[in-house]
């Protein structure tokens, strides 16, 4: 981790898991990370790991069959603001992250949760657009390319943080979405690894900068359905190969270099999505997404600054299903 750190000049957010119930293991973690890894490269240690749902999923089962959680099923935000407060006597000094939560219920209390923490440097939450668990076809909750293409998996799920981000910045703290993706439970392959997840990435991403969110970190872990990159080794040598939603990343990456503020954008709605963001040396970016799944649409793009050329970049692929050949 040090030496990845190294190589990227990374700033890391490291988790201390609570569900052990025990400060003093927590404790070490931490000290071992900050001697480790290096304080220069450590963001913040974040406290939980979404302990909203510690009652509701089992944190082990025994060899007997048992099923144990970490904390009863009335675990509230209360009980979590005291247990993060022991935490924080027993760990080292040092900027914390939190309340990493799964859900957003218990950001209706957030104000005071800020107010009771002076040295939390960044308020973190994780989101998913679709339930990876939900088998029944007809939620909307439920993993399917449609599902993950609508509104209410981009735009919506940004506007439900409007109101938290805007507590975190009236305390001057960046709100941070340090756990993102396309669906829960290691996401769904056929739709996590198609194309269909580019265009959800980049639209995602344009629409939680659009609410004011600060930063976002994409999860990912080998054989994930969401996967972003896999390596194999063969022999003397490597093999790479980058899965579709990194493209996606990628041109959200080309298209808000740092520097960039986003633009007001007139839009005709329906399955066009545009954005448009003023970057370094004046630069216009727009950026048009086609959601649609069964036409392609005729764009006409009015320039207000006065341009009169421009270059253009694709992101396309064989179909929405595609898993390769994306470019």
């Amino acid at each position: 981790t040090k030496a990845l750190a190294q190589a990227l000049n990374a700033k890391l957010i490291l988790g201390v898991n609570l569900a052990d119930g025990q400060p003093a293991l927590a404790a070490a973690e931490a000290r071992a990370f900050l001697q480790g890894i290096g304080r220069q490269y450590i963001d913040a240690i974040e406290i939980g790991n979404e302990p909203d749902v510690y009652g509701q999923f089992a944190w082990y089962r025994a060899p007997d069959g048992r099923v144990f959680f970490s904390r009863p099923s009335a675990y509230s935000l209360s009980d979590f603001e005291a247990d993060f407060a022991r935490w924080r006597a027993a760990l080292p000094v040092v900027p914390l992250a939190g309340p990493a939560t799964a859900e957003l219920v218990w950001l209706s209390g957030l104000d005071n949760f800020i107010s009771a923490e002076s040295n939390l440097s960044v308020v973190t939450l994780h989101r998913y657009a679709l339930r990876g668990c939900v088998h029944t076809v007809s939620s909307p909750l439920f993993a399917s390319i449609p599902n993950l293409l609508s509104d209410a998996s981009s735009e919506t799920l940004a506007q439900n943080l409007a109101p938290y981000v805007a507590v975190a910045n009236a305390h001057a703290i960046p709100f941070r979405v340090d756990e993102l993706n396309s669906a829960s439970c290691g996401g769904v392959k056929g739709v996590s690894n198609t194309f269909a997840s580019s265009l959800w990435a980049l639209d995602t991403l344009f629409n939680l900068a659009s609410v004011g969110v600060d930063g976002v970190n994409i999860h990912t872990f080998p054989n994930a359905g969401y996967e972003l990159f896999s390596f194999a080794h063969h022999g003397n040598s490597w093999q790479a190969f980058v899965h579709p939603e990194y493209y996606g990343l990628l041109m959200f990456d080309e298209a808000a270099p740092p520097g960039s503020r986003l633009l007001d954008v007139a839009e005709p709605g329906g399955p066009i999505k545009v954005w448009a963001t003023q970057g370094p040396g004046n630069v216009t970016h727009v950026v048009v997404i086609n959601k649609s799944l069964t036409s392609g649409q005729t764009v006409q793009i009015h320039m207000l600054n006065g341009a009169t050329s421009a270059s253009l970049d694709w992101l396309q692929a064989p179909s929405a299903t595609a898993t390769d050949g994306v470019t």
